[in-house]
């Protein structure tokens, strides 16, 4: 996932709304598929923003170090979704 789509992904902008110039068509089908591309409310709790998640460690490196395999989860999700996996 580019950091732009994750930022449209974490501040619940209509992905319809950014330019075509910044969304990928495959980009675009993804989130399409998902069903999400009207969701207006935003993924981020108040008063985050995009910055403060990608500087909150807690979400993935502290608990790979923990052994979880959180992050190697994750990549294994995103793939299946993306098609990549089956």
């Amino acid at each position: 996932m580019t950091r732009e789509l994750m930022r449209v992904f974490c501040m619940g902008v209509n992905v319809w709304q950014v330019s075509d110039a910044r969304v990928h068509s495959r980009q675009r089908r993804t989130v399409v598929s998902t069903g999400l591309e009207g969701r207006r409310r935003p993924f981020a709790p108040e008063g985050e923003g995009y910055d403060g998640i990608l500087t909150d460690r807690s979400s993935y490196e502290d608990f790979d170090a923990k052994g979880l395999g959180f992050v190697r989860l994750n990549q294994l999700a995103l793939e299946h979704l993306m098609g990549a996996r089956s």
